[in-house]
């Protein structure tokens, strides 16, 4: 067995060890509020653990009824951050993001996620810009 094969399967083991993964949710517009938090929140295996925003009350066309992140924080249990820098300084024990921003600020927010150690869901596109895709 590889190294890699090692500790693949030793990071596999651990996290089947864990009962519930904990998520942030970076963007928290109309996709978010109709899709990510409903289901992360139905999920048994799923702790929203945080929601992070800079726009105190997000808006959208395509949702005229959307809710604030002050209201987010208090319907789900989570703790509310204006930036992910701000979320990671705090040295809360994440598992995971999932990035519902804007498309513009998919690569940098899923890099510093991963950059942290984080495990990244980003919607798609993952990028705008196909230097920082291939990146």
């Amino acid at each position: 067995m590889h190294t890699s094969s090692r500790t693949y399967a030793a990071a596999t083991a651990a996290s089947s060890k864990k009962d519930i993964a904990r998520i942030a949710l970076v963007g928290a517009g109309w996709w978010s509020q109709g899709w990510h938090l409903p289901h992360l929140h139905r999920n048994p295996k799923a702790k929203i653990a945080a929601i992070v925003d800079p726009t105190p009350h997000p808006t959208s066309p395509m949702n005229p009824d959307m809710q604030s992140v002050a209201a987010l924080s208090k319907q789900y249990g989570a703790p509310a951050y204006d930036s992910l820098e701000e979320l990671l300084a705090t040295g809360m024990e994440l598992d995971g993001v999932v990035i519902g921003s804007n498309h513009a600020s998919h690569h940098e927010l899923a890099t510093k996620a991963m950059e942290a150690g984080l495990h990244v869901m980003c919607e798609k596109p993952m990028t705008v810009d196909i230097g920082e895709a291939k990146e």
